[in-house]
């Protein structure tokens, strides 16, 4: 199984969960939540999928929340470890089975990754507030 998390949005979390062999997509669920820890677990429950039936794992970068991005890596990144899992990335534009098909085709070459967050453009930081 294949996982694809989009955290771009402030409180807004996307995933599609592929089957492999062929790839087909079995299911896309968007949650308003900022848990996305409990946001796979309920969409992997919904399908009768244990965690260790994932074998990649996929994170899209692009123009986004910061955090959102940050906690999707590290969520894929230890998911990865704990289950020998492959990781890879995807811009917001590449969410097809296409570039999923390309992306697990490099890895018959490769062993497992840690991902790390890419941004589309510098944080705005602000002053924090007077109060």
């Amino acid at each position: 199984m294949i996982l694809v998390i989009n955290n771009l949005r402030h409180k807004r979390v996307e995933l599609w969960l592929y089957s492999y062999q062929p790839i087909e997509l079995i299911d896309t669920q968007k949650y308003n939540s900022n848990d996305l820890l409990n946001c796979i677990s309920k969409l992997l429950k919904e399908h009768r999928v244990s965690s260790n039936q994932i074998k990649y794992l996929g994170v899209i970068f692009g123009e986004g929340s910061f955090s959102g991005i940050r906690s999707a890596v590290n969520i894929a990144n230890v998911y990865s470890i704990y289950n020998e899992s492959m990781v890879f990335d995807l811009i917001n534009s590449e969410n097809n089975q296409k570039f999923i098909t390309n992306k697990i085709n490099k890895f018959k070459t490769q062993k497992i990754k840690i991902l790390v967050p890419k941004y589309s453009c510098s944080p705005r930081i602000t002053k924090p507030k007077q109060n």
